[in-house]
């Protein structure tokens, strides 16, 4: 009976992926050919939000301005006083765990706490995102920008630049966002492809394209070390200038919604049944 219980379950999550775009060739690439490989302390350097900084410094890359750094939710206390105005605090082994204070003046230490203690949960207990399990946790205090900055998230597949997903508002609602091909003479907008979320009509701003290369190049820089075929980094851009974000081996921990054709864009030509064979499965 247990056996036949796990089965249908099998058979019923199966469905509810094909029903819902996730069982496509980007995800699938991930599945089978990224996720076993990231268990390991190597990526630690590459996915740690306080090492990436120092990454980026190397290289002339702008991050946003780093505030505090403490390890255990209860130091809040201790510095809340010192803190500006505005301010956002992100959990560095955590996916979605940020607090935004766009007036310190409403909250207390106490309500700050109340809500980052509970940031405690490592993101590496999903099986997809083993890459943060030798990351050190902690809770890093940054400068807040309003409104939220536009999120550039450049993909790479096997060294190349091959997407350019571009995010606004991600944090409410109101998100929508982009999808570009990159190619040589610039990007080209893929109005048609689902990326989890509808296309939005809208235009998003996108940089100059000088800077969009600047961007490229930088993406390739601070992954030509990493022995991994499908990467993102993530950059924004405000007033002329680029900062780095983070650079994420499991995008949406391959349980992204979207469109066969669209997921070509990133891997090539390959169809959900040759990179099934392609990989045993």
């Amino acid at each position: 009976m247990i056996k036949m219980a796990v089965a249908a379950t099998v058979v019923g999550v199966v469905i509810i992926l094909l029903l819902n775009d996730y069982f496509n060739s980007f995800n699938i690439y991930g599945w089978t050919n990224v996720v076993p490989l990231l268990n390991s302390k190597e990526w630690s350097r590459h996915v740690d939000k306080v090492k990436f900084k120092e990454k980026c410094k190397k290289f002339g890359l702008k991050t946003f301005e780093t505030i505090r750094v403490f390890s255990d939710a209860y130091d809040i206390h201790k510095i809340f006083e010192h803190l500006p105005k505005q301010f956002v605090i992100k959990y560095n082994t955590g996916v979605g765990m940020n607090l935004f204070i766009n007036d310190k003046s409403k909250w207390t230490s106490d309500d700050v706490y109340i809500k980052i203690k509970y940031f405690k949960q490592p993101w590496y207990k999903n099986p997809w995102e083993l890459q943060y399990m030798h990351v050190k946790p902690c809770f890093i205090v940054e400068k807040l920008f309003t409104p939220s900055p536009i999120d550039y998230k450049i993909f790479l597949f096997k060294k190349d630049a091959v997407l350019m997903l571009v995010v606004d508002d991600r944090f409410s609602k109101k998100r929508k966002h982009n999808v570009y091909k990159i190619k040589k003479e610039g990007l080209i907008r893929l109005q048609e492809c689902k990326w989890n979320i509808e296309n939005s009509n809208d235009t998003i701003f996108i940089p100059p394209q000088k800077d969009v290369d600047k961007m490229i190049e930088y993406a390739k820089v601070l992954t030509q070390e990493i022995p991994l075929d499908l990467i993102r980094v993530d950059f924004y851009y405000l007033h002329g200038s680029i900062y780095g974000g983070e650079i994420t081996f499991s995008s949406g921990a391959f349980l992204n919604s979207i469109d066969e054709e669209c997921s070509k864009y990133v891997i090539g030509k390959k169809s959900k049944i040759s990179a099934l064979k392609a990989y045993n499965y």
